[in-house]
């Protein structure tokens, strides 16, 4: 029951972490009027969170 609680409050703040990102990176192409967004840093990011998942899952499987 712990362990659910804090996946749950971890998701919650992976969650906000991501609209408080999404809405800086909005903040900022809207002032220089471009995208920060290209498809090279696109794949770059997919391979990062790909990664982070990974260890996060192979943590999980230790514990």
């Amino acid at each position: 029951m712990q362990k659910q609680l804090q996946q749950n409050s971890l998701k919650q703040v992976a969650k906000r972490g991501g609209s408080i990102a999404g809405n800086a990176r909005k903040e900022i192409e809207q002032e220089i009027g471009q995208s920060v967004i290209t498809s090279k840093n696109a794949i770059d990011l997919g391979k990062l969170i790909s990664d982070v998942s990974k260890a996060t899952e192979d943590d999980d499987n230790k514990k």
